[in-house]
């Protein structure tokens, strides 16, 4: 029998060695939300599922139970993420808004060349 979500979900934060709390941090999605998925009463919608893949470092389709590799294709990484391993590296504690604040500094520092 594959995997559900809730199976693969649990396992992705076991083997990242976070919580679920942590993942709710990463991924600005709500803990009860996240806490609902691991209880399988429901499967994250694509927008939540691309937040919690990425926040995991996991791919799409395996969280979603296909027979897949785990991790993540280093050339689906979005352009936040190659952003955030350019100037942090592997830091966890970096979060989607770090990320904003980064690219409306940029945005900034464009529009004050004009």
């Amino acid at each position: 029998m594959a995997d559900t979500f809730k199976d693969r979900l649990r396992k992705a934060l076991d083997v990242r060695g976070i919580s679920a709390a942590e993942l709710s941090r990463r991924s600005n999605i709500s803990k009860p939300q996240i806490s609902e998925y691991l209880k399988g009463r429901y499967e994250a919608k694509q927008t939540a599922l691309h937040a919690i893949a990425v926040a995991l470092d996991v791919s799409e389709a395996w969280l979603m139970g296909y027979d897949v590799p785990m991790e993540r294709p280093a050339e689906v990484k979005s352009t936040d993420e190659q952003i955030a391993f350019a100037l942090w590296g592997d830091d966890p504690t970096i979060t989607a808004q770090d990320i904003e604040d980064v690219k409306r500094f940029a945005q900034f520092l464009k529009e004050k060349k004009k």
